[in-house]
């Protein structure tokens, strides 16, 4: 069976993120425990939208979800430090508008960010969420 269109985008974000500094391993699913810090998990956020272009087109809107997490010590250098990452990880994605020539172009809908302390387990969590859009055939 072929990889669908969002398998594609998914494994082209997944290869630009595994080039920024800042990020250890790159993964398409959500890790049973956060001991892979310094991590991004992908993952498919539904379709936000399709529309006919014609009878025989249409354009899908994929929204992707990009959680990076980052293992932080405390103070100022914590929110630099998830600054620094996910600012590279959306300049990586800025700089593949096409990602890689699996979609139309792509939106960076919003970037959000969190920080968690678990049982002296201090992390932060950016959450970017972008939007590409793929023409597909009508069927």
């Amino acid at each position: 069976m072929a990889d669908s269109n969002i398998d594609l985008i998914v494994a082209q974000i997944s290869s630009i993120l595994t080039n920024v500094s800042g990020i250890s391993k790159v993964q398409s699913y959500a890790p049973v425990y956060l001991n892979n810090l310094n991590s991004a998990t992908i993952w498919w956020g539904g379709i936000t939208e399709i529309r006919n272009l014609s009878l025989k087109a249409k354009e899908v809107d994929y929204q992707v979800v990009v959680q990076i997490n980052v293992h932080l010590s405390g103070g100022v250098e914590a929110q630099t430090t998830l600054k620094d990452v996910v600012v590279a990880a959306r300049q990586a994605l800025d700089n593949k508008p096409d990602l890689n020539s699996t979609c139309l172009y792509h939106n960076i809908t919003s970037v959000e960010n969190m920080f968690v302390t678990e049982r002296g387990n201090v992390y932060a969590v950016g959450m970017i969420t972008l939007v590409a859009t793929k023409e597909e055939a009508l069927t």
